[in-house]
């Protein structure tokens, strides 16, 4: 999640002396257990570096202080200071920061999807344009 990590890392980093011992619980809550590092994709699309090499797992990347709860929120109900996931798991919280990150969304433009590539999307997409550019260089170089 873009800024999902920050958004939890940040407050962990300034919790000092009770707080750390107990009391403050920060969690990220989000569907995927691997990070992918998004400017590394423009090296997957273009120069054909393999995807995993630019991804971590995601506890790999929070402080400590952070519990990973790989189980999306899918329901934020402020009234009641409540936090529904997907797995329909319910948590309370005192104060919630909400990290929607941002997400390409090429079914917006008509054909889009269909008709072109996009190295933002994903890792996957990125290796696509990799693939492609390959096989456009060697059908105009005459190779198979």
């Amino acid at each position: 999640m873009p800024g999902g990590n920050f958004a939890a890392n940040f407050p962990g980093s300034k919790i000092r002396g009770p707080g750390r011992a107990g009391g403050i619980q920060i969690s990220l809550f989000w569907q995927r257990i691997r990070h992918y590092f998004q400017p590394a994709n423009l090296e997957i699309a273009f120069k054909g570096s393999a995807p995993d090499s630019h991804s971590k797992a995601e506890m790999d990347l929070l402080r400590k202080e952070v519990t990973f709860i790989p189980d999306p929120a899918v329901k934020i109900d402020l009234n009641e200071r409540r936090i529904i996931t997907a797995g329909g798991v319910t948590y309370d919280f005192d104060k919630a920061i909400i990290a929607t990150g941002a997400e390409a969304a090429p079914d917006m433009a008509p054909g889009l999807k269909q008709g072109a590539l996009n190295f933002h999307t994903s890792p996957r997409n990125a290796e696509a344009i990799w693939q492609a550019l390959r096989c456009s260089q060697k059908a105009r170089l005459g190779r198979p």
